[in-house]
């Protein structure tokens, strides 16, 4: 039997190996084994969740958070060094074994007749843990106690896979044919996205939703238990019982393993690609790597499933604004048409469409949210505004607490100098400068004007009784919650602006509080703006002012933009378009 080793120790002892892997051909594997596994993987990111386009028909100018699609090398580096490699028979891991390891570590779960990756992943772990810990009589632990600090977090694993199994019917059913676009339980892309049209679609999210918070809550309690531990001991059987599982996924990635991949496939209730196996590793073996990190004070809260449970709480909100604030979906299918047939939708929406519409007085209303009556739209556009106007404002508000200090900056300041003749010529860091200060601007200036949209929505006559009696904000506020509570900003900061609303009371009574405060700002952005027009002469059609400070187009342009920075007004429904609805 072999005790768990630091990588370099199982390299520096692969010829020193005891009687169970004395022959050429298991040394051979072992040190091909410790040589992969020592390499630095990383689990594949997800595919950044692009916004839909403007709902209000401008140019947005807050620009979209941008994320590191790896973690830091030299820190994903040193949990490398840190992680134990495990000699053990390979021979042990077979398809009858997987089965038969399956139900002693999830008693009662529906994992050993579901296509569930995560649970016979973890079976082989449990198998290479106890091969590699066997005495000389191969005597070892049972399967459940070896890996009982680690246990409930692989079964929040293996539940979040079955229940987002639960919504995937082409996965009941055996097929060999290939398909080209394949959806998959273990990385969530199974679950099944809100109907509008049909009652209860969501359910399948939401159950997707409280599953994956679970595994989170798991995580962060087994963290939590390996800090607080009364002994060293049970911190490193924590440790090493993780190493365990991701020295076993490592091993399932390797090229060379396809034999293993076989025999996790041949567990299946029915055919399974072998290869599916390696992204399945990626993705558990990139949760519970950042799990380790977590446990060692290290950076971590950056992973797929991590971002796929931010996308899936927007998702769920986004479901409720429809509900709170769009129209009645239309029906599909012309009523004269031979296949029509009558569905009442009117129980998947709320009487606030009823009761409030939009109006574009600024413009001729076409292919906006406002023509469209998507008040959802602009509402969630408002509070990604309303969230950049606190964020800069935390940063550059200072004990003002409001940001209203604008075009700071030397070059901005100066402008094209003080006489007719402009004397200064700008250089293209002179020109990021003041566009930085004219994006500031536009930044405050669109936040306060969402924050206007807010409260004279919310605050409209009947409007919050239609949401009370649509099912109200709690499911809202709980997602809003869950959000900040699991610090999902930093694997979704898209969807960061929902943290928001995990109170929407103390959210109105903030935006009401700096009503009058942000009225003047507001004035203040408007005049910064007109003379930052005149400073930089950008009026001016006079061609060698024009030759001389090229860049003054650019600046003329984005200042331009900052006109657009508008939101819909709010009124009664018109009996105009009431009619329409009827036709």
């Amino acid at each position: 039997g072999f005790e768990p080793m630091s990588i370099e120790e199982a390299a520096d002892t692969v010829d020193e190996a005891s009687s169970s892997c004395a022959s050429p051909e298991k040394r051979d594997m072992i040190g091909e084994t410790v040589k992969e596994a020592s390499a630095v993987l990383l689990a594949a990111p997800s595919p950044v969740i692009h916004e839909e386009e403007d709902p209000l028909g401008i140019k947005s100018l807050i620009p979209a958070p941008s994320t590191d699609a790896l973690k830091d090398q030299s820190t994903a580096a040193a949990m490398d060094d840190s992680l134990l490699a495990f000699c053990f028979d390979d021979e042990a891991i077979n398809a009858r074994a997987i089965k038969k390891r399956i139900p002693q570590l999830f008693p009662g779960s529906d994992a050993i007749t579901q296509p569930c990756a995560s649970a016979r992943i973890f079976a082989c772990a449990s198998i290479v843990l106890e091969t590699s810990k066997a005495n000389a009589d191969g005597r070892a632990k049972r399967p459940a106690s070896q890996l009982k600090y680690v246990l409930p977090t692989l079964d929040a694993f293996v539940k979040a896979e079955l229940i987002s199994l639960s919504g995937d019917d082409s996965a009941k059913t055996e097929t060999t044919r290939p398909k080209v676009l394949q959806f998959s339980s273990f990385d969530g892309s199974a679950t099944m996205p809100p109907v509008d049209r049909r009652n209860g679609s969501h359910s399948h999210l939401e159950k997707n939703i409280r599953s994956l918070e679970a595994v989170f809550k798991e995580i962060n309690a087994l963290a939590k238990h390996a800090s607080t531990a009364k002994n060293d001991a049970i911190a490193d059987e924590i440790k090493e019982c993780l190493d365990a599982v991701i020295f076993t996924m490592r091993y399932i990635e390797q090229d060379s393993k396809e034999n293993v991949r076989k025999e996790l496939s041949e567990s299946m209730p029915f055919h399974w690609p072998s290869q599916r196996f390696v992204k399945a590793a990626k993705t558990y073996r990139g949760e519970l790597e950042d799990a380790r990190l977590i446990i060692e004070d290290k950076s971590g809260m950056n992973t797929a499933l991590r971002s796929r449970l931010g996308d899936f709480i927007g998702r769920a909100i986004r479901f409720y604004f429809r509900r709170f604030f769009d129209p009645v979906p239309l029906n599909l299918t012309n009523e004269h048409h031979a296949n029509y047939r009558h569905v009442d939708l009117s129980g998947v929406r709320s009487r606030v469409c009823d009761i409030v519409e939009m109006t574009d007085p600024d413009g001729d209303g076409r292919d906006t949210a406002a023509a469209d009556g998507s008040i959802s739209s602009v509402f969630s556009y408002a509070l990604r505004a309303v969230h950049a106007l606190f964020a800069i404002n935390a940063e550059k508000g200072g004990e003002a607490k409001m940001f209203s200090v604008f075009f700071s900056s030397e070059a901005s300041k100066v402008g094209l100098g003080p006489s007719r003749a402009p004397t200064v010529v700008l250089s293209d860091s002179d020109v990021d400068d003041i566009l930085a200060d004219i994006h500031d601007v536009h930044i405050v200036l669109q936040g306060i004007k969402a924050a206007k949209f807010l409260r004279g929505l919310l605050h409209w006559p009947g409007v919050s009784a239609a949401i009370k009696d649509a099912g109200g904000w709690n499911k809202v506020e709980t997602y809003a919650s869950m959000f900040e509570t699991l610090t999902l900003s930093n694997a979704c900061p898209e969807e960061a602006y929902f943290t928001l609303l995990g109170n929407i009371s103390s959210l109105l009574k903030r935006l009401d509080a700096d009503a009058e405060a942000m009225a003047d700002i507001e004035r203040i952005c408007e005049d910064s703006l007109r003379t930052c027009w005149k400073r930089f002469r950008c009026g001016t059609k006079s061609k060698g002012i024009l030759q001389q400070n090229p860049h003054i187009a650019t600046i003329a342009a984005y200042l331009r933009d900052g006109k657009s920075l508008s939101f819909p007004a709010l009124a009664e429904p018109s009996e105009e378009s009431s009619s329409e609805e009827e036709e």
